[in-house]
């Protein structure tokens, strides 16, 4: 599978799984576990997406904003080999890949319909969201 539609995939699949994720975080003892979506998220990432991406021993950073190599669910402390990129069509500036997410007037969130995708821009570090349908997706090596 390209890169492209393995992300695409990815997020197909948290939606196709919510139903059943909310059941679970319904009946959460938050208190103990509050990193549980996360650590849902970040091992299925590693998956559905690193695992079938890259070879043995190349790793992407992990799912979201906290980026440590410490977040990964397996090879924790493995430093990231490579990157998402993400740009729109059509346009030829690169954004990094952070996480899918959900926008309304006032916030964002992580939860249906994830239509959109949040972006760190590569000069600024500033943080952007654009419209899922709108962009393509591209792996960077990092050495």
């Amino acid at each position: 599978m390209s890169t492209n539609q393995l992300i695409l995939n990815f997020q197909k699949y948290i939606l196709s799984c919510w139903p059943q994720l909310s059941v679970i975080m319904g009946n959460l003892d938050w208190d103990n576990d509050p990193y549980f979506v996360d650590n849902w998220v970040q091992a299925n990432w590693e998956l559905m997406v690193e695992k079938q991406l890259l070879d043995k021993e190349q790793f992407l950073p992990p799912y979201g904003y906290d980026v440590k190599p410490e977040c990964r669910h397996t090879n924790i402390g493995k430093a990231a080999t490579h990157r998402v990129l993400v740009s729109m069509k059509g346009d030829d500036k690169k954004y990094c890949f952070l996480s899918f997410t959900s926008k309304d007037l006032n916030s964002t969130k992580f939860e249906p319909p994830l239509k959109d995708v949040s972006v760190k821009d590569l000069s600024t570090g500033d943080i952007s969201y654009l419209e899922l349908n709108k962009v393509d997706f591209s792996i960077e090596n990092l050495s």
